[in-house]
C-alpha cells in the first residue's frame, strides 16, 4: 500500500563536465601555437569538445613531455613561446583531472519526512579516494507541478528559487555528504485528484578543490526527485499499467475512474504505461483520443509534450524504438 503522499527518487550520476561552455581555458590562441605542435593542440581541442577524455589524455601524455624537453633546449624568445604552450597544455590537463573527479560523484535529491513541510535533502556520494571540496556556482531549484482533475482537466505551475548555501561542500574520501536544503511545501492539491511535482536542482559552473589544487567543474548535471500526491478519498494501492491499458481499450470506464487508476501507477512504470497505450492510441479516433490525452500527459515527462493525435503517435513510436 502507498501512503497518501509518496515519493520516488531519481538519482542522477554526475557526468564529467559536459561541454556547453567553451572547453579551452581563456586566453588561448591556436594561431600562437608553433606549427610543430599545432596538430596536437587541434586534436586535443576536438577531443575535449567531444567528451573524448581518453583520447585527450593520450594526446597530452605525448605532448607535455615533448614540450618540456623542448623548453630545456630553447633560449630567449623561443623558450618563452614554448613555456606558454607548456602552461596551456597543463591547463587542459587540469580540465581532464576535474572531469575524472567529477565523474566519481553521484548526486541524489530527496524529500524526507511524512508531514508538510518536508525536508529537501541533497546527498552526494564520493567514489574518489581522496577528500574534495566542491565549489559550484549559483544553484537554482526548479519546481514543476502538474494537476489532473476528475474529468481529465489539467493545470501546470512552475517556480524557481536560488540557493546560496552550496558554495563550499567538503566530501570525505569514498564517503557521503548530506546537505539539508531546507523545507519544501508541495503545491496545493485543491479539487484535483492528483498532483505530480518534479523538483530539479541545477548548479552553475565552478570548481573542486583537492590537496590544495583547484580543478574546473564547468557544467554540473541536474539532480531531481518526483513526488505524487493523491486526493484523500482515493484508494492508495499501486496499480499495474496493464489494468489501465485494459480499461482504456474497453472504453467502458468513466473518465474520473480512468484518472484515478492512472495516478496510482508508480512513476518508475510510466514508460511501460505509455508503451502499453501505444496500441489504443494507434487505433483511436479523434473522439476516443480526447479521453486518452489527459492520461498520456500525466505519464509524459518529455518537454515539450506532444500535442494532438498524430504527434502522440509519433512520440510513442519513437519511445518504442528506445
Amino acid at each position: 500500500m502507498l501512503p497518501r503522499l509518496f515519493i520516488w527518487f531519481l538519482p542522477l550520476i554526475l557526468a564529467a563536465c559536459v561541454a556547453r561552455a567553451p572547453q579551452a581555458p581563456a586566453p588561448f590562441d591556436l594561431a600562437s601555437v608553433s606549427p610543430r605542435h599545432r596538430a596536437a593542440f587541434v586534436g586535443l581541442l576536438e577531443a575535449l569538445e567531444n567528451q573524448e577524455n581518453q583520447a585527450a589524455e593520450d594526446i597530452l601524455a605525448r605532448l607535455i613531455p615533448q614540450l618540456e624537453l623542448e623548453l630545456e633546449e630553447q633560449e630567449g624568445a623561443k623558450q618563452t613561446e614554448v613555456r606558454w604552450q607548456v602552461r596551456a597544455a597543463k591547463r587542459f590537463e587540469r580540465i581532464l583531472k576535474g572531469r575524472a573527479r567529477m565523474a566519481s560523484l553521484i548526486f541524489q535529491l530527496e524529500l524526507h519526512g511524512d508531514r508538510a513541510p518536508r525536508s529537501l535533502i541533497l546527498t552526494i556520494k564520493n567514489r574518489w579516494p581522496a577528500p574534495m571540496e566542491l565549489r559550484p556556482g549559483p544553484a537554482i531549484l526548479s519546481q514543476q507541478a502538474l494537476l489532473i482533475g476528475p474529468n481529465g482537466e489539467g493545470a501546470e505551475m512552475a517556480s524557481s528559487r536560488a540557493f546560496l548555501s552550496l558554495e563550499e561542500m567538503e566530501l570525505p574520501p569514498l564517503g557521503t555528504l548530506t546537505v539539508n536544503l531546507g523545507p519544501h511545501r508541495a503545491s496545493a492539491l485543491g479539487g484535483a485528484l492528483g498532483l505530480r511535482e518534479t523538483l530539479v536542482l541545477r548548479m552553475g559552473a565552478g570548481g573542486l578543490l583537492e590537496g590544495g589544487e583547484l580543478y574546473p567543474a564547468q557544467t554540473w548535471p541536474e539532480a531531481s526527485c518526483m513526488q505524487i500526491q493523491l486526493a484523500a478519498f482515493l484508494p492508495n494501492g499501486v496499480l499495474a499499467p496493464s489494468e489501465l491499458v485494459r480499461q482504456v481499450e474497453t472504453g467502458q470506464m468513466g473518465m474520473s475512474a480512468l484518472v484515478e487508476r492512472a495516478i496510482r501507477i508508480a512513476p518508475e512504470r510510466y514508460r511501460e504505461t505509455l508503451l502499453g497505450l501505444r496500441g489504443p492510441v494507434g487505433r483511436a479516433t479523434p473522439e476516443m483520443f480526447s479521453r486518452m490525452e489527459p492520461l498520456l500527459r500525466w505519464f509524459c515527462s518529455h518537454d515539450p509534450r506532444p500535442s494532438g493525435l498524430e504527434a502522440w503517435r509519433e512520440h510513442l513510436f519513437r519511445l518504442s524504438q528506445g
